[in-house]
């Protein structure tokens, strides 16, 4: 077994999908550590000292570099991303679920589509993002499917 490199920090990104087993004590143990309380990061490192995971007192062991924060898995979008005098790109106009990573991808598409109506157009009135609305909306249906997949 090879040991993990000290380091003075450490991000630990998890997912619990609630298609998971429900009786998995690590996730019962981690959707029990709550944000409030003064031993929440304790709570949150005791999760870990797990037997079936090799070096686990590696993580269980480490000294918090902040507080604890969870990132909900969830889609958040809206059908009409434009109204008079504004438009909404990337995350403004809702983003995917981020396990499957689109993020950036999804601005650069909407920024590319935004510039081109601008450009294809004397008159910036809200009409000319209806194109970039329906293709958005399609967009993050696809992404939508394929993150629930």
């Amino acid at each position: 077994m090879s040991s993990i490199p000290q380091q003075e920090r450490i991000s630990i990104a998890l997912w619990l999908s609630p298609s998971r087993s429900q009786n998995h004590t690590p996730e019962r143990t981690l959707r029990s550590c709550t944000a409030a309380g003064v031993d929440n990061q304790a709570r949150f490192l005791d999760a870990f000292k797990l037997g079936c995971v090799p070096a686990c007192e590696h993580l269980a062991n480490a000294t918090p570099a902040g507080p604890c924060n969870s990132y909900a898995n969830e889609d958040t979008w809206t059908d009409t991303p434009y109204a008079p005098g504004v438009v909404l790109i990337g995350d403004a106009a809702g983003h995917n679920d981020p396990i499957i990573g689109q993020g950036l991808s999804i601005t650069y598409r909407d920024v590319r589509i935004v510039r081109d109506l601008m450009l294809e157009n004397q008159s910036w009135s809200p009409e000319i993002f209806r194109p970039y609305a329906d293709e958005r909306r399609e967009r993050m249906r696809r992404l939508r499917l394929t993150a629930s997949s």
